[in-house]
């Protein structure tokens, strides 16, 4: 009676321990699947117990088929159903949300704050759902004066930047940019962007440029370009003309050149950024034909900024250089890079500075709250062909209301304490 009892204890004791082992070794199993799932993505993946052992991945094919748009409604709906496509036929979330985060980063008006969540629907159909935020830049900035030329005639000089985003709510923007500290010296710059072009899968971009400087030469420019957003940023992609008048010589020189230009920005805001980076790098590849016949010309930009944390501040880093150059040709004045002042090397005047090539280093130490106002210390330094040229340091203010934005600093190069510079930028939100 004894060994009876004992024996159904031990087989009581074997049922429960295999019933643990078998849970264990399932719960592992599905463990494992779950992972599996997760790690392919895919909407369409499943597993399929076919038995109480074995398990079947079934593969189904299913991509986001729709979206859906919720949040800002400063946009026509066409717009952002065009901006917004490549996230169709997206397989997993992790493609959609890096094709959704591509676009946040060539769109600047698209803000950070914008969200994507994924909805499913009937038996195999997925929603993009996209709760988009923007931050259009509107604004008018800059100021105006005359004073009297060498002849005795009253002339205007100043400067005008303006900018407007989004009249058509389409996403579009112009802009105009008019600068003329002095009779002798004329610089505009016009450009309208649109950030899809009707229904087709592209971007238009077009720039008008005109560089005066009396008794030595006057510029003018004009570029198209189509543009495309892929995992490195906005490409785009079009052609530029120029026409220089040496009015030192009388000679007239024309470049008609392929254009390239790749950008990305992740700063966290237009206005007063703390967070992030942007970068930005163009090509400019053609002919040249002056008097002497033709030449290969060369023209390349490179923009680069980053905010680190830097305990309770922060560092803002930015490096910058441009090539100009002409097979063949040396010294040609009106291919020269314009630099110096608030937009370069601060604590020396607008302009001051022309070379073939130059590049530009530049930190800043910031306080503050950051969104709102910064205080800051920088540092800059600028290298270029055939010029020497003194490192500046100084110190600024940044200040955004939400209304008002102004940037003042005063800079001085570090061997003339005494030619201090103070620069002033403000622009009114329109």
């Amino acid at each position: 009676m004894v060994f009876f009892k004992l024996q159904v204890n031990c087989v009581r004791i074997f049922k429960a321990l295999f019933f643990l082992v078998h849970f264990f070794v399932n719960a592992q199993t599905e463990s494992d699947m779950l992972n599996e799932l997760k790690k392919s993505g895919r909407w369409g993946d499943y597993f399929l117990r076919e038995d109480s052992e074995f398990f079947k991945l079934v593969s189904q094919d299913i991509v986001v088929d729709s979206l859906v748009f919720i949040g800002d409604s400063s946009l026509h709906f066409s717009t952002m159903n065009n901006i917004f496509n490549p996230i169709k036929e997206s397989t997993t979330s992790a493609v959609a949300t890096s094709r959704f985060q591509e676009l946040q980063d060539s769109h600047l008006f698209i803000s950070s704050n914008s969200a994507l969540i994924f909805a499913r629907y009937g038996s195999a159909n997925i929603a993009a759902v996209i709760d988009i935020k923007t931050d259009f830049k509107s604004y008018i900035g800059g100021i105006i004066g005359s004073n009297k030329d060498r002849t005795g005639n009253w002339k205007l000089n100043g400067e005008i930047d303006l900018q407007l985003e989004n009249l058509l709510k389409n996403g579009s923007s112009f802009s105009l940019f008019w600068k003329q500290p002095s009779s002798a010296f004329r610089l505009l710059t016009f450009e309208a962007e649109y950030p899809v072009f009707s229904k087709f899968p592209f971007g238009l971009s077009a720039i008008y440029d005109q560089e005066f400087y009396e008794n030595f030469y006057i510029n003018e420019s004009f570029s198209s370009h189509l543009s495309s957003i892929g995992k490195y940023g906005k490409l785009k992609i079009g052609s530029k003309a120029e026409t220089s008048n040496n009015l030192e010589i009388s000679k007239v020189s024309k470049t008609r050149s392929a254009s390239i230009i790749l950008q990305r920005d992740r700063r966290n805001t237009r206005w007063l950024p703390y967070s992030g980076s942007f970068w930005e790098m163009g090509i400019d590849l053609g002919k040249y034909k002056d008097h002497f016949g033709n030449a290969l010309q060369l023209n390349t930009n490179f923009h680069f900024g980053t905010f680190k944390s830097y305990r309770s501040s922060l560092l803002y880093f930015m490096f910058s250089g441009s090539l100009n150059q002409i097979e063949g040709r040396s010294e040609v004045s009106t291919q020269f890079i314009n630099f110096g002042g608030s937009n370069s090397i601060r604590g020396y005047a607008e302009n001051q500075f022309k070379a073939e090539w130059m590049s530009l280093q530049s930190v800043e130490l910031i306080f503050g709250d950051f969104s709102r106002s910064q205080f800051f210390i920088f540092l800059d330094n600028a290298l270029a062909k055939d010029i020497k040229i003194n490192p500046s340091s100084g110190f600024g203010i940044r200040v955004f209301d939400g209304k008002f934005y102004y940037d003042v600093s005063l800079g001085f190069p570090l061997e003339g304490l005494r030619e201090a510079k103070l620069h002033i930028k403000f622009n009114t939100r329109l």
